[in-house]
This record gives C-alpha cells, sequence and structure tokens, in this order.
C-alpha cells in the first residue's frame, strides 16, 4: 500500500494527481492519501483531508511506500518505520508554497541518501515504477536519527 502525505499546512494536488493516475492504470495496487484542505477528489486513491497522530502512525506502519513533500516529518516518519520514501518539493512557482525551501531541504534528502527525490510529477511516476530500486532504512532508528540530526545541524549552521 502507498500512502501519500502532503503535511497539514497546504494541499500539493500536483502530487497527489501524479500518484493518482498512476494508480488508475495499475488496479492491484492500493494507496491512501492524506491530501489537507484539497479540492481534489482522487480517483484511485482513498483520500481524507487529515489524519489524528494515531491514525497517521498507522498508515506509516500498513505502508509499503510513503510519497511525501519534502517535509522533515514525513522523512522523519519513514525512517522510524523503516520504509521506503520518495519526496517531490512543493514549488512557490506553482503556487505549493510561499517559497521554495523544500528545493533545499530535497537537495539535501537526495545528498543524505535517505530517500528517493522526484523533481516533477512525470520523476515521480519514475520513482513509483521503481520503487523497489528505493532503499529501505535500515540499521538502529536512533543511530539514523542522529546522523540526520547531526546533518540537518551542519546544514542549518552552514
Amino acid at each position: 500500500m502507498i500512502f501519500v502525505t502532503v503535511g497539514t499546512q497546504l494541499p500539493f494536488d500536483r502530487l497527489v494527481r501524479a500518484v493518482d493516475s498512476w494508480l488508475l492504470v495499475r488496479p492491484g495496487e492500493r494507496g491512501f492519501a492524506q491530501v489537507g484542505k484539497s479540492e481534489l477528489r482522487p480517483l484511485a486513491l482513498t483520500a481524507r483531508p487529515s489524519l489524528s497522530p494515531r491514525e497517521y502512525e498507522a498508515m506509516c506502519r500498513a505502508s509499503d511506500l510513503i510519497v511525501a513533500h519534502a517535509g522533515i516529518g514525513s522523512l522523519l516518519s519513514a525512517i522510524r518505520h523503516r520504509k521506503r520514501l520518495i519526496v517531490m518539493a512543493r514549488s512557490a512557482a506553482h503556487g505549493e508554497h510561499r517559497n521554495d525551501h523544500q528545493r533545499a531541504t530535497a537537495e539535501r534528502i537526495r545528498a543524505s541518501g535517505w530517500a528517493a527525490v522526484a523533481e516533477d510529477e512525470f520523476d515521480l511516476r519514475r520513482w513509483l515504477d521503481a520503487r523497489d530500486s528505493i532503499p529501505v532504512a535500515t540499521g538502529s532508528g536512533s543511530d539514523r536519527l542522529s546522523s540526520l540530526v547531526h546533518e540537518l545541524r551542519s546544514w542549518i549552521h552552514a
């Protein structure tokens, strides 16, 4: 099962639409999306605007793959639950955020090897096709989280 999460601040219809269209031609695949305050009505994804923390954790555990905006919380959840993760940064040019800070986050994620990073919806579908090649977080969760915290601190202070 694919779990799509866009965070709690803004909808991210471009990401949700890309996963939904990918699922439409794969009837054996299932997906669930937390879509925020979106007008989009996915056809293949089961969708809800928001989830409680308990529901969010349950979806992370039940998923084989997490697809998310380039938010640190999504990355930490994927690591904690040892899931494959594809991130796609929101774009200010597409009206998905006020600025492009998620692009910088996505680049750091790419450099660290924590997840697959999709440049756009076409690249996202390519990663969905190749999801078995995306590494799963392994080793001690606390070791990986400590490493990530160190990496993020270095980045912030740079």
